[in-house]
């Protein structure tokens, strides 16, 4: 079951060792007072667009080549609302 999709732009590039942070809001990601927040060197994109009535969801997220396959995958507990992020 899909909660929602996020296409990232063509060169995006995530390093092995790093994290991509996806947030509904980039400005109140970067103005939030805790990390992770703006400033800290992250990979940061968005805006992620989710439905109201599937912000507070946990599960897990794949990872999708174009053609539907998954390439990965992680159990994420998201916090969706404005500001929040899905690591």
């Amino acid at each position: 079951m899909h909660i929602f999709t996020h296409a990232w732009h063509p060169g995006t590039v995530i390093p092995g060792s790093a994290s991509a942070f996806v947030t509904t809001d980039l400005v109140a990601f970067r103005d939030r007072a805790e990390p992770p927040r703006g400033g800290m060197g992250l990979l940061v994109v968005g805006p992620l667009e989710v439905p109201q009535q599937q912000r507070a969801a946990s599960g897990k997220v794949q990872l999708l080549d174009p053609q539907g396959a998954a390439v990965g995958s992680a159990a994420a507990a998201a916090a969706v609302a404005a500001g929040a992020t899905t690591k």
